[in-house]
């Protein structure tokens, strides 16, 4: 047993013969005392190392689920760990119950269990909606066109661009940093905005109108009672910072804090976690694969964990993944980081697959030379699926593409846009909202614009009317009093509101509204296909994707978990795919956490990937642990190609005995030179 001061709890040690199935790391890792950092390098078997040290050390003695908090990246991260727990106590996992889930799932449901957190930042309470990045910026651009517009009276009708130009800053980048900052701990929400703005101080613009702007943009988020995904984590940051209530409140919550993933955690994140613990956290991350400073992500919060002595910290060394050919050459990428953490070199446990040699390959046409490869893996019965390219740029995915269409090649692409962000399901997704009473004028406005004869002018003034009156009068008593006459407008809230008038089965409703709005047919005339063919193809593709997301609907409906489901994908926007028998594009972020048999790894070309080559650079470094997250996703085979001469990052490997070094001719046919 041990106890953590300030805790009244005793932690127990779990006997090996109840974990006989983890390695001694691993199980160095259930039984250490907390405050813990876990490295875990790639394919250790973290997920089930912390499981285990959630069911058997601290739920078996303590009995209490809901007295964890644990935060993941994703969702389905945070689902895997849930369902491993109940399988290993034996026991249903009602998920909405606990606080387990991403930074912003779990800080939004704090949020609404604590009304003091967003007191005087939104106008209802009981009203709150999250903005997804998209709605986030349409409120910012609405702001940005009202201050214009009332600067600039006679003009009629102005493009966006004219509006942006007026500015005479960049106006993409004023977005964006409303955003970033937010990834920073501040004082105040008014120091949050200043901040936004003294970058712009001294240089040419209106300034004062960038105020303007702000302060606008606040007040329509208050009005409407909607946060975006910056606000849940300033706000709650604000809170427990300033109000002591609160942060007693959350700190005596949680009798352990686990956090996955956690060098990619942003600033203020880390922050939120230092408000709350009492030295009863195990953190859990591997500063090699933090990929995401583009996003905000700082390393340091995970580099001054590991090297802090007063913290007690185990690394997982066995990867269970990869063969010991690709563990050495991840070891090699390990190895030469600038910022090197002293970490013990992996090895491979895969017992599974041949230990075959690394293939470098240098290919004037890599799409051919991988398309051969897939073939002939297949041939070798390795489905489609257990094989993936992984790409850095656009221009290398669409040459690929191309090459598998020409030879009947099924695939699918993971990263970009995800299966929810299409324009096929955005509306279909704020329609749900709305027939289960938990949409708002976001998406009411985004529904209303579906219905033939309905105007935007018409749908903001409706809008307009429900905000002023706090949405105390419903959208059928305003239509009636607005619009009395306007038979389309009346008939469309019919549908939307009036209950009596439709099937009360959610898929049923959506079904009649797709009918009724030639939605299809509106999707794809919105959308770039110009031919017959390319409005048929996509036609088709439009009502597959929309059948797949109203059997998910269907589906979490009989669950009673629809409402969840629909803010969770607001937060977290996972790629809902169907990859049986399909091979994979991938973007190489999107490939972190999967792992194949075969993995292509493409673009390796000097000046490709990295593109910079200034070695002390940060972005340099970054652009390494890229390198290294990708060639850690396979399991058995590996190929590093490039259409020209090899980058820095090849040429630090590609002399190992492990590495075969290949170069391929024109593809009149396929042929492989040997050079050594």
């Amino acid at each position: 047993m041990y106890t953590i001061p300030g805790i009244d709890r005793e932690y127990r040690t779990v006997p090996i013969s109840e974990i006989s199935n983890l390695n001694p790391q691993q199980v160095e890792v259930v039984n250490s005392p907390l405050p813990l950092i876990v490295v875990a390098g790639p394919g250790s078997g973290k997920t089930e190392t912390v499981t285990q040290k959630i069911s058997k050390q601290f739920i078996r003695h303590i009995g209490d689920l809901s007295r964890s908090l644990i935060l993941t990246f994703t969702n389905a991260a945070a689902s895997e760990i849930l369902e491993r727990i109940g399988k290993s106590l034996n026991m249903n996992i009602n998920k909405a119950k606990y606080y387990t889930g991403t930074f912003h799932g779990v800080f939004l449901k704090l949020i609404k269990e604590n009304p003091d957190i967003t007191k005087g930042l939104v106008s209802s309470h009981g009203m709150i909606a999250v903005l997804d990045a998209n709605d986030n910026s349409s409120f910012i651009k609405s702001a940005l066109i009202d201050i214009y517009c009332k600067s600039n009276p006679s003009v009629k009708k102005p493009t966006f661009q004219v509006i942006k130009d007026w500015y005479e800053v960049d106006i993409d980048y004023f977005m964006k940093r409303i955003s970033s900052v937010a990834n920073f701990p501040h004082n105040s929400i008014q120091d949050y905005y200043d901040e936004i703005i003294d970058y712009y101080i001294g240089k040419p613009g209106k300034v004062n109108k960038l105020k303007e702007v702000l302060k606008l943009y606040h007040h329509l988020k208050f009005t409407q009672s909607v946060i975006s995904f910056g606000d849940i984590l300033l706000y709650t940051y604000l809170a427990l910072k300033n109000n002591e209530y609160i942060r007693e409140k959350v700190k005596n919550q949680f009798d352990q804090i686990v956090v996955d993933e956690y060098q990619d955690t942003n600033p203020i994140q880390s922050a939120c976690i230092d408000l709350i613990h009492r030295n009863n956290y195990c953190k859990i991350g591997d500063p090699y694969q933090s990929i995401y400073r583009f996003m905000g992500a700082e390393l340091q919060n995970i580099m001054k964990e590991v090297k802090n002595p007063d913290i007690n910290k185990v690394q997982l060394i066995t990867n269970y993944r990869s063969t010991e050919n690709i563990v050495s050459i991840t070891n090699k990428v390990m190895k030469s980081f600038t910022e090197n953490v002293g970490s013990i070199p992996c090895i491979s446990g895969n017992t599974k697959f041949e230990n075959k040699s690394i293939h470098v390959v240098q290919a004037r046409e890599e799409d051919k030379f991988i398309v051969e490869k897939i073939k002939q893996n297949v041939k070798k019965g390795i489905p489609l699926h257990d094989q993936a390219a992984l790409i850095r740029s656009r221009i290398t995915s669409i040459m690929l593409e191309k090459s598998l269409h020409l030879n009947s090649i099924p695939f699918i692409k993971l990263g970009g846009a995800s299966f929810y962000d299409q324009a096929e399901i955005k509306p279909l997704l704020s329609l749900t909202k709305l027939l289960i009473k938990s949409g708002n004028m976001i998406d009411f406005k985004k529904v209303s614009s579906l219905f033939p004869g309905v105007g935007e002018s018409s749908i903001d003034r409706i809008v307009s009317e429900f905000i002023t009156n706090h949405g105390t009068i419903s959208i059928l008593e305003i239509i009636d009093n607005l619009y009395p006459k306007n038979l389309k407008i009346k008939n469309m809230a019919k549908i939307l509101y009036d209950d009596s008038l439709i099937k009360v089965d959610v898929v049923d409703k959506i079904l009649e509204i797709i009918t009724f709005t030639d939605y299809y047919e509106g999707i794809v005339k919105k959308s770039t296909a110009k031919s017959e063919n390319e409005k048929l193809h996509k036609l088709e593709l439009v009502k597959e994707n929309v059948g797949i997301l109203l059997n998910q609907i269907k589906e979490i409906e009989k669950s009673g978990a629809l409402a969840l489901f629909l803010e969770n994908v607001t937060l977290d926007k996972g790629q809902l795919k169907d990859i049986k028998d399909k091979f994979i594009i991938s973007t190489m972020h999107s490939s972190k956490g999967l792992e194949w048999r075969v993995c292509y790894i493409m673009g390796c070309s000097s000046g490709e990937f990295p593109k910079i080559d200034e070695q002390n650079d940060k972005d340099y470094e970054e652009e390494k642990r890229l390198f290294y997250v990708s060639v850690s996703r396979a399991k058995e085979e590996l190929y590093i190609t490039a259409s020209g001469d090899f980058s820095s990052f090849v040429k630090e490997v590609y002399e190992e005995p492990y590495v075969n070094l290949y170069k391929v001719g024109d593809f009149s046919g396929f042929s492989m030179n040997v050079w050594n």
